[in-house]
């Protein structure tokens, strides 16, 4: 007796045509549903109107502020936002982009007393040196100074560091 070859690739592919049909069908009706949901909301959102005033906005910040340390507060707030960070930013990128062995991780800066410190990591102790000394000859800061430095790991490649900086600001 000789076997049966059965094919049923036809009609496979007949019930995957099918059910690509209807994936493609409820997918397009879905996108139309999201696309009038869509036009329904935007109507409805109303432009955002800024009303400056500035006389009424003064005398409510009169009203916020009562005491002397309340208004200290609020000048050392305001010379935080006034600080000239483009000039800062802008003059620690021209001094790191000069040594690439010194990692930069955070920038605080001290309003009031017109410091700033930088942590950071560097590979050797050299480099670190080397870094302040730029920071020195810049004409944007007055006096950097390494507050402590150490290995992060004994005999590894680098080291944390912190300084702290002085700018000539105002």
């Amino acid at each position: 007796m000789k076997p049966l070859v059965l094919n049923f690739s036809h009609q496979l592919s007949r019930k995957q045509r099918r059910r690509d049909w209807i994936v493609l069908l409820l997918s397009a009706v879905l996108s139309m549903v999201v696309l009038t949901e869509i036009r329904q909301l935007q109507p409805q959102q109303s432009p955002i109107h800024v009303d400056s005033r500035p006389e009424q906005t003064r005398q409510q910040a009169e009203l916020l502020v009562s005491s002397p340390r309340q208004q200290r507060q609020l000048q050392t707030m305001v010379q935080s936002l006034n600080l000239p960070w483009y000039e800062l930013l802008s003059a620690l990128e021209l001094i790191k982009d000069e040594h690439p062995d010194v990692y930069l991780t955070a920038i605080l800066p001290d309003v009031a007393n017109k410091q700033i410190l930088l942590r950071g990591e560097a590979k050797t102790l050299d480099s670190l040196l080397t870094f302040v000394d730029s920071l020195n000859q810049h004409d944007v800061f007055r006096s950097a100074l390494p507050l402590n430095q150490q290995q992060i790991i004994p005999k590894a490649d680098s080291m944390q560091f912190t300084l702290k900086l002085e700018w000539r600001h105002g």
